[in-house]
């Protein structure tokens, strides 16, 4: 599990630094190793929808992002 940790270490870096092109594609694989290792219905896969949604709010495309922090509720009132 390092390499999706450090995956996603990177593409927050790269977010931070404006490269959201380069981010982004990283973060979506991060979300979907999270939900394969981890199932859909975990706190790991709330957090890479979440790491991924932020990216994307910040890259403009506001309806996915929208859609995916609606999907990270939606998992944490089934684990509450």
């Amino acid at each position: 599990h390092w390499y999706i940790n450090n995956l996603e270490i990177l593409s927050i870096a790269l977010g931070n630094t404006g490269r959201l092109d380069d981010a982004i594609p990283m973060a979506r694989e991060v979300a979907a190793q999270r939900a394969r290792l981890y199932g859909e219905i975990s706190n790991q896969n709330g957090y890479g929808l979440y790491s991924l949604a932020n990216l994307l709010g910040r890259a403009g495309q506001r309806l996915e992002a929208m859609a995916l922090l609606r999907q990270c509720l939606q998992i944490q009132r089934q684990l509450d």
